[in-house]
């Protein structure tokens, strides 16, 4: 019995110490792997948007496939504005 005293006490003065500092909850942990997922997106509209403008740098001459390209650049970049709103938004819920 007197081994299971002295586990106890290691318990005790060690605890605070082997612990998070501040334990993570679930909705903690959902925000962050949102947050994740949401960055993923920006990431594939930048690749996206660095597809057009590569292809935008080799010239066309018809004046609708350049306007077509500017226009997908233009709702890429809204679309990762509104990604970077949200995770904004999320991260500041979870402060």
């Amino acid at each position: 019995m007197e081994c299971a005293g002295e586990i106890q006490k290691l318990d005790m003065d060690f605890r605070g110490r082997c612990g998070l500092r501040v334990p993570m909850c679930e909705d903690q942990e959902f925000r962050r792997q949102l947050i994740g997922r949401l960055f993923t997106l920006i990431t594939i509209a930048a690749e996206d948007a660095a597809t057009i403008a590569a292809d935008g740098q080799a010239g066309s001459s018809d004046p609708h496939i350049i306007c077509s390209w500017a226009e997908k650049s233009r709702e890429l970049g809204e679309r990762i504005e509104v990604l970077a709103t949200a995770i904004e938004a999320l991260n500041r819920d979870g402060a």
